[in-house]
């Protein structure tokens, strides 16, 4: 990027009255789009395995259901979230300076994972879910063998 030699361009379809500001805010809105995009692929856009468009797009919808979901905890929480009260002793002298970032959508989902649904820590616990699990499987499996074995 430091090379003045190197050259960038883009290649814009677009009335010929459009100007050089509004081109390079739609280039700019671009980046946010592929941030979206990323975010809502790690919130399992991408791990889906469907047989049909309708299940297709239920999936889809839950997932930018809950992107928007977090999109506006993180907008309501960049605005309205007082900060930290503490002493002189404890406070970092680079806080007052520098503030803490906002919130992000994949902090929001981490956070709200491990509040909502906080790990395991009782043996009881996790083992009674991995026989639930397995029994749920093992429902799944017979019915899906049966299925298979009836339609063939």
């Amino acid at each position: 990027m430091s090379d003045p030699h190197d050259l960038s361009y883009y290649f814009v379809f677009g009335p010929p009255a459009t100007t050089l500001h509004e081109m390079v805010q739609a280039l700019g809105a671009r980046w946010h789009i592929e941030e979206d995009f990323a975010n809502t692929k790690d919130m399992g856009l991408d791990h889906y395995e469907v047989r049909s468009w309708s299940g297709w797009y239920r999936h889809i919808t839950l997932v930018m259901l809950a992107h928007a979901f977090l999109t506006g905890i993180c907008v309501q929480t960049s605005s309205s979230v007082p900060l930290p009260t503490q002493t002189s002793e404890t406070l970092d002298p680079c806080w007052e300076s520098n503030p803490l970032l906002p919130l992000t959508v994949p902090e929001g989902r981490r956070l709200l994972g491990h509040l909502i649904w906080p790990s395991p820590c009782n043996v009881t616990l996790v083992l009674a879910w991995s026989w639930w699990r397995r029994c749920h499987r093992s429902v799944a499996c017979y019915y899906h063998t049966k299925r298979r074995r009836d339609k063939g």
